[in-house]
């Protein structure tokens, strides 16, 4: 008893002490802070100032510069509401732009013309007309290969279906140098369809998103089967021909693909791809002439493993590649294709040992020059990866960290500005380094902040073919909460991680919007407190508050109330019922509808897909009557209208040969060598494109509006 007493007495006291100690420290510490946030709002008002005086005097590049700085030092509405007034101003001035530039464009003063688009380009980077017109320009200016870099993007950002048909062909033709071939009026309509599908089949992914998935979508046959339904009367159209031997090739018909690439370089002699044909010409000879049965079991590797390619299983394509070099070890071409993609997926040292073999079997005195350069480019080529995707995951767990720990609003404008910069960082790193697992973690964050999960798909399937987990974050309310009153709420903000079979989710913070504060988990998630962003293992190895379970645990997946629920069947987890909301800086999603049904359904597919989650229940897509009075199919409409001043959908004007560019440079390769590794690695990464059939002659003519 005595001893129960005296360790009562002790406690007592070291508790009256740490009392005393918590009430000396605490003022000063809360003077302390509350001096630094007089400070930072000082600062922010002073930035805020200097944006209005340019805005008064229309500079409003330097205006939405100096709103954005004072946002970043603290959220402000007076900074917000100037960027919003700049959105709406500096879109006025782009439609001003564009028309000088239309006028310029129409009397041939393409110097003019490019001047203006590239004023215009700089107020709204991702407006898709300013960035297809500017690649009209450029042709017009005789710039062929960065004309075709801009054409390319813009094609694949178009969503409107005819506009982007119609700039698809006009790709082809100027690629191909064939500005004659057309295809026969009766047979237009046709063509026309077969590249819809191209287009769609482009896309790879399951579900176009601009389409009601009750109506009927892909085509029943195949593209190859529907192009050799019209090939008769297109028997010397260029990419047709192109086409057919992507076919022939796809189905181990060498010898046809041989045939049909060689009349392909014959009827378009001036193509900007005619290096790249000619090199696989080689690679097709090549293989033909491997000697049996070694030399069949060989082609028949080749060929699973394109499919493979395009289908996003490069886990299984390189288990191709293996076969075949153990089959004929002293083929070149095959050490080349494994040390590509390895490398490809930041695997350096595996994709060295390749290339070094490469080196010592390689007989070309020129190739063995240029393949050992690549060895010495390696490691630079690695470090220059981790720089941009460490400096994107900067950006990146700055701005998350502002609202999940800091628990302070972060305006909808400065955080897409913020996701443009870290997005610039992980395409300039995925140029080195596309199928890497850090940049694309980074890669699908930023794509779903902006509503692109054919990116965020893209993405994670080169995650799951190095077996590594797949994530997002939300924010967790354990009760049902009213639609309009939730933006209010207090929640619980975590990372939810799937592999095949498991869910983990980690508790981050517990915020009160309406108070601004936060709540840390009492045990973090990983080093950076935010579930280890970008990290390629995730939260396998790193001990966190919240669970682990099997994917048959998750009783119940669905949208409900405009919002996800998750309920589990595993009694020792005490909260078993969630509902999540993804986080979202940007869009404003609808609390009903199927705009949001569709944007829910997206982290359902998620689980399903990369977590094996089989309990799930997607939300009805097509639209109601009411739903169609009322006009509520699309996300976001406010906060994609404004902030794509700062982040569009046209995005990314420069392609893989500018990022592999900056390496050949220091590693000693010219621009043709330049280019042919950048044609490998998107091979490498994405297979052989089909080409757009051209329906009609070419119009170089000024396009006003695009989407």
């Amino acid at each position: 008893m005595l001893t129960m007493r005296h360790h009562f007495r002790c406690l007592s006291f070291r508790v009256t002490v740490l009392f005393v100690l918590l009430i000396a420290v605490h003022p000063s510490t809360l003077a302390a802070d509350k001096q630094q946030r007089k400070a930072r709002e000082s600062e922010a008002k002073r930035l805020t100032n200097l944006g209005r005086n340019a805005e008064k005097q229309s500079r409003l590049v330097e205006a939405r510069q100096q709103y954005l700085a004072s946002e970043h030092v603290v959220f402000t509405t007076d900074a917000e509401k100037g960027l919003e007034r700049i959105a709406v101003a500096a879109e006025q001035q782009v439609k001003a732009l564009m028309a000088g530039a239309a006028q310029a464009y129409a009397v041939e003063n393409f110097a003019k013309a490019a001047q203006l688009l590239e004023s215009a380009g700089a107020l709204h980077p991702g407006n898709l007309a300013i960035g297809c017109n500017l690649a009209l320009t450029r042709y017009q200016q005789d710039k062929r290969d960065e004309a075709l870099t801009l054409l390319d993007q813009c094609v694949g950002a178009l969503r409107d279906k005819e506009p982007r048909r119609q700039l698809a062909e006009l790709y082809t033709a100027l690629g191909t140098g064939d500005r004659l071939s057309v295809v026969a009026p009766g047979a237009r309509q046709q063509v026309a369809r077969l590249n819809d599908a191209i287009l769609e089949d482009s896309d790879r992914d399951a579900q176009p998103e601009d389409e009601d998935p009750s109506l009927p979508s892909a085509p029943a046959l195949g593209l190859c089967t529907q192009m050799r339904q019209l090939q008769s009367g297109l028997l010397k159209n260029p990419a047709m021909l192109f086409n057919l031997a992507k076919c022939a090739e796809s189905e181990g018909q060498l010898g046809e693909a041989t045939r049909l690439l060689t009349e392909y370089s014959q009827a378009a002699p001036r193509a900007a791809d005619s290096d790249d044909v000619q090199a696989r010409l080689g690679v097709l000879q090549s293989l033909s002439a491997l000697p049996d049965p070694k030399g069949a079991l060989v082609r028949t590797l080749y060929t699973s493993a394109g499919k493979q390619v395009e289908a996003r299983r490069y886990d299984q394509a390189i288990a191709d590649y293996q076969k075949a070099d153990e089959a004929i070890p002293e083929f070149t071409e095959t050490k080349r294709r494994l040390a590509t993609l390895l490398e490809a997926q930041g695997q350096v040292d595996r994709a060295r040992t390749h290339w070094q073999q490469v080196v010592l079997v390689d007989t070309i005195d020129e190739s063995r020059r240029q393949t050992q350069l690549i060895v010495d480019g390696l490691d630079t080529e690695k470090a220059q990866y981790e720089e941009l995707v460490g400096a994107a995951r900067q950006l990146l767990l700055d701005l998350m960290g502002r609202s999940l720990i800091d628990g302070e609003p972060v305006g909808r404008i400065y955080a897409a500005y913020r996701l443009q910069l870290a997005s610039e960082k992980i395409q300039s790193a995925s140029y080195l380094l596309p199928l890497a697992p850090e940049g694309n973690l980074l890669q699908a964050f930023t794509c779903s902040q902006m509503n692109d999960f054919r990116c965020v798909r893209a993405s994670f399937d080169a995650q799951r073919s190095l077996t590594l987990p797949v994530s997002f974050y939300g924010a967790v309310f354990y009760k049902s909460v009213e639609p309009k009153n939730r933006a209010k709420q207090a929640r619980t903000y975590g990372k939810f991680e799937f592999e095949k079979g498991t869910l983990r989710f980690a508790e981050i913070s517990t915020v009160n919007p309406k108070k601004r504060t936060a709540q840390l988990a009492a045990q973090t998630a990983g080093e950076d407190r935010l579930g280890r962003l970008g990290a390629a293992d995730g939260l396998r190895k790193v001990r966190f508050q919240g669970f682990t379970v099997q994917a048959t645990a998750i009783k119940h997946l669905e949208t409900k109330d405009g919002i996800l629920y998750l309920e589990l069947d595993d009694k020792r987890i005490k909260r078993r019922k969630m509902f999540i909301e993804p986080l979202s800086f940007v869009l404003v999603v609808p609390p009903s509808g199927p705009g949001a049904r569709r944007y829910m359904n997206n982290y359902i597919n998620i689980a399903e897909t990369y977590g094996g989650v089989e309990k799930a229940k997607l939300g009805k897509e097509s639209t109601t009557t009411g739903e169609k009075l009322k006009m509520v199919y699309n996300i976001a409409t406010i906060g994609l209208n404004v902030t794509s001043v700062m982040f569009g959908d046209f995005f990314s004007l420069v392609d893989v040969a500018t990022g592999v560019g900056g390496l050949g440079r220091k590693i000693g390769l010219s621009q043709r060598q330049v280019k042919r590794l950048a044609i490998e690695r998107r091979q490498a990464v994405h297979g052989i494109a089909f080409k757009a059939i051209p329906t009609e002659p070419v119009r170089l003519a000024f396009r006003k509006e695009l989407k």
